[in-house]
């Protein structure tokens, strides 16, 4: 974590969310040399540089899920396309 000082944050305060915003920078800001308190990112966004790991942590289809997908939703729609509206439909 970087150290910076109250009053580099005040003269760039725009830079620096944006360095946490982005690239995930933490920083711990000092008065008089001694740590005050920490800039870091919210801990529950995603960021788009992140977007693979999460994608690669989804579970896989087995084999026959998606006919299984397809045979299910074909099916209720053809139980349920008398309740089926058009909303643009005049």
């Amino acid at each position: 974590m970087n150290e910076i000082t109250v009053t580099e944050l005040a003269r760039q305060l725009s830079d620096f969310v944006n360095r946490v915003t982005w690239r995930g920078e933490e920083f711990i800001i000092t008065r008089g040399g001694k740590p005050v308190a920490a800039l870091s990112p919210v801990p529950s966004s995603v960021r788009v540089g992140d977007l693979g790991k999460v994608l690669a942590a989804l579970p896989s289809l087995a084999d026959g899920d998606l006919d299984d997908f397809e045979q299910a939703s074909t099916q209720a729609h053809q139980v349920h396309s008398d309740e089926l509206v058009d909303p643009w439909q005049s």
